[in-house]
């Protein structure tokens, strides 16, 4: 019997909130009930002209507190539904342990979007393009195949990210010494290292990228890159997210 009591205190704990959930229920049910919406509008002037049933009318406030508990559960599972976005681009100058070598680095922000973790989140270059002056088109290159991305600081290709902390996935390199794009991946086949060493300053090319995490969507980017004539200032900018 005390085992049985124990369950019933601990049962009847779990309806701490109810004074929590009872008000936001009757606000939506006060919206759908008398709200601006065809159903509400189309009763009301029922109940008004035509004079339905007890039993119609009994369905109707049934029917609508159904669809109001509906919407408080619905604006909490939005917020917890995992969900990926991504922020700026941008290039920065990173330190080496080489004296004379300089290096930047071209990242894109990765950022959760709702209040729930992203776990075993991975960046993806999908594919390079490259733009072609006399037809007018993005044609494609050598990188034709997924490359695992590092993210930044950890130098991994696997994260968590938490809500409200954002972190950097880390794209290509281009150093003083060798001043040409060099993908950020733990293994760059010699094919994908060819297309930039042939490329001109001037060429453009198209990065694109997916996010991919665990119980989630995947989030695809698209960055328009051209190396310049100055190694340090490549131009890095987005020109599709979805």
């Amino acid at each position: 019997m005390h085992q049985v009591f124990k369950w019933l205190k601990i049962w009847l704990q779990t309806f701490d909130l109810l004074p929590d959930y009872f008000p936001a229920i009757v606000r939506r049910w006060h919206d759908v009930l008398w709200g601006a919406g065809i159903v509400a509008v189309g009763f009301v002037l029922w109940w008004f002209l035509g004079n339905p049933s007890v039993r119609i009318i009994a369905s109707y406030l049934a029917a609508v507190m159904f669809i109001a508990g509906y919407y408080v559960w619905r604006a909490d599972h939005i917020r917890l539904l995992p969900k990926l976005k991504f922020g700026d681009a941008r290039v920065v100058k990173t330190p080496t342990n080489q004296p004379g070598l300089e290096r930047v680095v071209a990242q894109v922000l990765v950022q959760c979007a709702t209040d729930a973790s992203l776990t075993d989140c991975r960046g993806h270059l999908l594919r390079v393009l490259k733009w072609s002056n006399s037809d007018k088109k993005w044609t494609p290159t050598d990188v034709d195949e997924p490359l695992d991305l590092l993210w930044s600081i950890i130098d991994e290709p696997v994260r968590t990210l938490q809500p409200g902390i954002d972190q950097q996935l880390c794209i290509f390199s281009i150093d003083s010494v060798r001043p040409t794009i060099a993908i950020w991946a733990a293994r760059t086949p010699f094919r994908v290292s060819a297309t930039f060493e042939r490329a001109s300053p001037n060429d453009i090319f198209r990065f694109d990228i997916q996010v991919t995490a665990r119980d989630c969507g995947p989030s695809n980017i698209s960055l328009e890159v051209k190396s310049g004539d100055q190694w340090d200032k490549p131009t890095v900018r987005p020109t599709r997210q979805d």
